[in-house]
């Protein structure tokens, strides 16, 4: 299942985002993480993975792709690190 709302989750209690629910969808993208000072490795379902990517989970501080459905992520710059605007 997605990490979601369950190993990662929104620190901003005055929004109300998909990320503070426990999400049912099946993972499919592997994520290295980091939120504050905890770094872990979680499994994202399609949705949530597209947020990471896109910037739109700015709680966290780092985001490394792993391994997607296709296989292994091909990691660069830009999306290994999103300098300070993601973090799980």
């Amino acid at each position: 299942m997605c990490a979601a709302g369950r190993k990662i989750v929104c620190c901003d209690v005055m929004s109300m985002t998909t990320w503070h629910t426990p999400c049912t969808n099946l993972g499919a993208s592997v994520w290295e993480t980091s939120q504050g000072e905890t770094s872990r490795v979680a499994l994202l379902c399609p949705q949530h993975d597209a947020e990471v990517r896109t910037g739109r989970a700015p709680w966290l501080k780092e985001a490394v792709p792993l391994m997607t459905p296709a296989g292994p992520a091909q990691a660069t710059t830009s999306s290994a690190r999103w300098a300070n605007e993601l973090s799980g």
